[in-house]
């Protein structure tokens, strides 16, 4: 019988942010604490037979380092890259008792905030997507029970899981990163209602108007500019409906809603 496996810690902290084994020295000098209980780390590097990894330098009960040092490193790549994701799922409008598919679409983070107190719920990162707040849980070593998704339900706070239990903790961060930010099957909604997905697909709208000289359409205030005239950037209606992060228009095709504002 193989013997269980044990996740290493292979990130440390030093400064709030997250720091990758690989890019430390070795023994005490690597700097780092221990992002769950702050106790100072060895960066074990040398020994060929065994995985890099830190280890604490003192004797201390800590259960939770490698869970909070994916959670660190899943916030400052959610601010590093400022979008996320967010994956489909079939909702119920019940006004109307209709069903209707949230479409799986990219959108842009505000601010992230790590294991932050909500109400009653401590979320592992704290998102405002455009003032809308959404709770993500990693599921590294522990998944998230029913109690707290039914808190989150209670509360009408939108959650989802992002399953990194698979994960291979020595790919580099870039891969990682891929994981936290892009779709997969790995990701899963634990908590939304029609009301709040509706705040999240009507953002604050931009609007579209028409250049006085040239007659051309352009939307104002989009922040990824695809055209150029006379040294002026600019986006048009069309250009926005090739954008990942469009998310429709208005009747009268005056206003776009953006999920990057």
């Amino acid at each position: 019988m193989k013997p269980k496996y044990t996740p290493k810690l292979i990130y440390g902290e030093r400064d709030g942010q997250p720091v990758s084994i690989s890019d430390v020295p070795s023994g005490l000098a690597c700097n780092c604490v221990c992002p769950e209980c702050k106790t100072p780390l060895i960066a074990r590097i040398k020994d060929d037979k065994r995985q890099k990894h830190f280890a604490h330098s003192a004797d201390v009960e800590c259960s939770g380092g490698v869970e909070t040092s994916l959670h660190l490193l899943a916030k400052d790549m959610m601010l590093r890259y400022k979008a996320i994701v967010l994956p489909g799922v079939n909702l119920v409008d019940p006004r109307i008792r209709k069903q209707y598919l949230f479409h799986q679409q990219r959108f842009r983070i505000s601010s992230a905030d790590l294991e932050t107190k909500y109400g009653d719920i401590i979320p592992d990162v704290l998102l405002d997507i455009y003032g809308v707040k959404v709770a993500v849980e990693i599921f590294v070593t522990h998944k998230l029970d029913q109690t707290k998704i039914e808190q989150f339900r209670r509360m009408s706070l939108p959650a989802i899981e992002i399953d990194l239990s698979w994960l291979d903790r020595d790919l580099p961060e870039i891969e990682i990163a891929k994981h936290v930010i892009e779709a997969g099957r790995h990701k899963r909604w634990v908590s939304l209602d029609y009301p709040t997905s509706q705040k999240l697909l009507r953002p604050p709208p931009l609007n579209v108007k028409r250049h006085v000289e040239t007659q051309i359409s352009f939307v104002a205030g989009c922040s990824i500019k695809k055209q150029k005239w006379n040294g002026q950037k600019y986006s048009t209606p069309e250009d926005c409906q090739k954008c990942e992060f469009y998310l429709g228009q208005s009747n009268g095709r005056t206003l776009i809603y953006c999920a990057w504002v």
